[in-house]
């Protein structure tokens, strides 16, 4: 009988520490999530909110009441709690989850241990929006403006100009020439003009004229 009991209390102990480290596995991640959003060193609010946000996840969590010592705030009046410290409620096993709590703040996971007698367990209270990290900004990026490139230096072209210039003194002399041709024949006669403008030549045209008359006339 004596060894029944014995072998039955053995299989009691093994289920409550497989149950306990299944307890403390179902809350472990839910902190792993949360720490990122919170800074480092976190201050003893952030410490309080991170356990609360983390048991009101999972039911049956809760938190150890701590009114002296080192502890950290709750919205209850006159209740702290451990800033360090998560229950699970039904079996009233508490863990130390949290390594380094007033630095890095690290989870870590154990096999806990019972509550002592007259040790409270402080549960959820109603939670706001989760922190959101800081938004960085990255900086603008830096644009490198493109190299300058000198400007063409196109070099002038020689243009011989001789010809051009000898063309035109030839027309030039040309122009000349008919400019002192047209007024030589302005101030010179022509030669029908000196031969009818002769006063004999006249005079013999006018008598050539008279007897053509005459000899009309008979």
């Amino acid at each position: 009988m004596v060894r029944r009991s014995s072998a039955a209390a053995l299989v009691f102990l093994a289920i409550l520490a497989i149950t306990q480290s299944a307890a403390a596995q179902d809350v472990a991640p839910i902190l792993e999530g949360l720490r990122p959003t919170y800074p480092t060193p976190m201050t003893k609010a952030q410490l309080s909110d991170m356990l609360n946000r983390a048991a009101s996840q999972r039911p049956g969590w809760g938190m150890l009441r701590k009114d002296a010592g080192n502890n950290c705030p709750t919205p209850y009046p006159g209740i702290s709690i451990s800033c360090d410290w998560m229950v699970y409620g039904p079996t009233r096993w508490g863990y130390d989850i949290l390594s380094d709590q007033e630095n890095a703040a690290r989870v870590v996971r154990g096999d806990g241990e019972a509550l002592g007698a007259g040790m409270e367990i402080v549960y959820p209270w109603p939670t706001e929006a989760p922190p959101t990290p800081p938004v960085v900004v990255p900086p603008p990026p830096v644009v490198v403006p493109p190299p300058v490139q000198p400007p063409v230096v196109v070099p002038p072209v020689a243009v011989d100009l001789a010809p051009v210039l000898e063309r035109i003194d030839a027309l030039a002399a040309q122009l000349v020439a008919h400019d002192e041709r047209l007024q030589r024949h302005d101030e010179s006669p022509s030669y029908f003009t000196k031969i009818f403008g002769n006063r004999y030549v006249q005079m013999a045209l006018a008598g050539v004229g008279t007897w053509l008359g005459q000899k009309a006339a008979k």
